[in-house]
């Protein structure tokens, strides 16, 4: 990277932090200048921003973090950070995402 480099976030529905849930959602993409910049985030803002996107992420990292045991109701909503609504939301989508993929 040269000293012209770059360090930017973008919002990317479809990432979840490693470590830090509050940064779900806020893909950090380093670039060696603009143009570099551009090339790798085209494609991530070329993609729809979805929240039920993100929070099927969130519900799929707690029911695998509890996994044997499984995660539901208020456990879910608390690992989650998410409200019931948001939950049924997110697995709408995932169930739309399955069909519409064939899977």
């Amino acid at each position: 990277m040269t000293a012209d480099g770059i360090r930017e976030v973008v919002q990317d529905s479809s990432f979840l932090h490693p470590t830090d849930p509050l940064q779900d959602g806020l893909r950090t993409l380093v670039a060696c200048d603009k143009d570099h910049f551009n090339e790798l985030a085209a494609p991530i803002r070329e993609r729809a921003y979805a929240d039920e996107e993100l929070w099927a992420g969130k519900v799929s990292r707690a029911v695998q973090q509890a996994w044997p045991g499984g995660v539901w109701g208020e456990e879910l909503e608390r690992a989650t950070g998410l409200t019931a609504k948001q939950i049924v939301r997110a697995a709408d989508w995932n169930k739309a995402r399955t069909r519409h993929l064939g899977l």
